[in-house]
């Protein structure tokens, strides 16, 4: 629809110049013409020059509905996307409004207790710190007198020379 309207607007626009580019002649009865070609009368001349102009009208009235309807379609398309928008705007507005005040509750009970179960920690670092000195206590008893038998033991079986004094003699 808008192709037609757009060649006939076209056709419409250089038919006048299509007039107006050929040749003409004013002729009375009985004279010859100077040339060859159509000769209308003054009445269909006007006839011709009457269409072209409803024609035009036409046109114009098409394209001016056309504009219109374009318009009305395209303010609905930008109203509705205006309305989408602010409903986007809002609801942004909003999760932030709410994440914001979780965090402000989130922060006032971390800071209301922050040690509410320090003193199991506590109580859990010195048994754990305990078990573990005596754990390397009894290790490194055990390898001591592990080692201080079998240094005795070797001596009295005679295997370990014990020498005191010059060792280079």
């Amino acid at each position: 629809m808008k192709i037609l309207s757009l060649f006939l607007c076209f056709l419409l626009i250089f038919q006048t110049t299509v007039f107006a580019a050929g040749k003409s002649t004013t002729l009375k009865k009985d004279q010859k013409a100077p040339f060859a070609g159509t000769l209308l009368d003054a009445k269909a001349i006007a006839e011709i020059l009457a269409q072209t102009k409803k024609l035009k009208d036409e046109l114009k009235l098409k394209l001016t509905q056309q504009k219109e309807k374009l318009k009305i379609e395209h303010d609905f398309k930008y109203n509705l996307l205006k309305a989408d928008f602010s409903s986007l705007e809002k609801r942004t507005k909003d999760l932030i409004i709410l994440k914001d005040g979780e965090l402000v509750r989130l922060q006032k009970l971390a800071l209301k207790r922050p040690g509410r179960h320090s003193h199991w920690f506590f109580a859990a670092g010195v048994v754990v710190g305990v078990g573990v000195a005596i754990a390397i206590t009894y290790v490194v008893t055990n390898a001591i007198s592990s080692a201080t038998s079998n240094s005795i033991d070797k001596a009295l079986s005679g295997d370990l020379k014990v020498t005191l004094g010059s060792e280079n003699k």
